[in-house]
């Protein structure tokens, strides 16, 4: 397997339930689930936490932030604590990453030997060598000091959230059609930076994160919201997407 960003690269599952996910993830980590997968639990002694700039960023479109509000209210309902308040370390490291970061860096380095050769870079997919390329110039003490944020960052999110999970719409737009992106370079651009504004953040904090479809827009585009927690709270998130799921996911 290889990456494109060697130190943030993490493999990921799609699976078709929170227990399937349990269930994989015991098996990776040489923990077969003999004692048999823990059931979902009651959500009254959870508690989740809204970034409160997320239901007026205009970035995100409303079928996105009607989307949050309507989990909002769903959690709520069945029993969870729910609280809504700006957690400043996710905007802090969305404004660190904001200008490129290592992992751009990374990207470069592993694909220089292509964009550089004229053969192999034309035989790329051309927005993707633009897009790489854009990455050729980045600022050396910018990187260091996204870099240097990363351990002050991870301790405030542990501050700020206490025992909270944090749940933020996956992306901030509905689902795409793939050939309205393929049709229009600026569609394609403009959309492979607002696909990742909101996941950056948690790549740069290295938060395990479990993201759940959670509703459609008015075309019936699926929508979705993620749920992290602090670095090395795997277990945590993958207890608490399975105690969720219920109320989350729309069907």
């Amino acid at each position: 397997m290889s990456f494109l960003a060697p130190s943030f690269d993490t493999p990921g599952t799609c699976a078709r339930s929170a227990r399937d996910l349990i269930v994989f993830d015991r098996l990776l980590r040489g923990r077969p689930c003999l004692g048999g997968i823990p059931e979902p639990g009651t959500l009254l002694e959870r508690s989740f936490v809204f970034d409160a700039d997320m239901f007026d960023d205009v970035l995100i479109e409303p079928a996105v932030r009607a989307m949050l509000e309507a989990v909002r209210r769903r959690l709520e309902k069945a029993g969870a604590r729910v609280s809504v308040r700006r957690i400043k370390a996710f905007h802090d490291a969305m404004d660190a990453t904001s200008q490129g970061w290592i992992s751009s860096a990374e990207t470069f380095a592993v694909l220089e030997h292509i964009v550089n050769d004229p053969h192999k870079a034309a035989l790329m997919d051309q927005r993707i060598r633009k897009r790489v390329e854009l990455n050729r110039t980045l600022d050396p003490a910018l990187l260091a000091r996204t870099n240097m944020a990363r351990e002050y960052l991870d301790t405030e999110l542990r501050r700020e959230l206490g025992g909270d999970v944090l749940i933020l719409p996956t992306v901030g737009h509905s689902a795409l059609l793939l050939n309205d992106i393929l049709n229009s370079e600026d569609m394609f651009f403009k959309y492979i930076r607002l696909n990742v504004r909101l996941t950056i953040p948690g790549n740069l904090l290295n938060t395990p994160g479990v993201s759940l479809p959670a509703g459609l827009d008015e075309e019936g585009m699926p929508l979705g919201v993620t749920l992290y927690r602090p670095a090395g709270c795997d277990e945590e998130i993958l207890q608490a997407a399975l105690a969720a799921e219920e109320a989350i996911v729309y069907v």
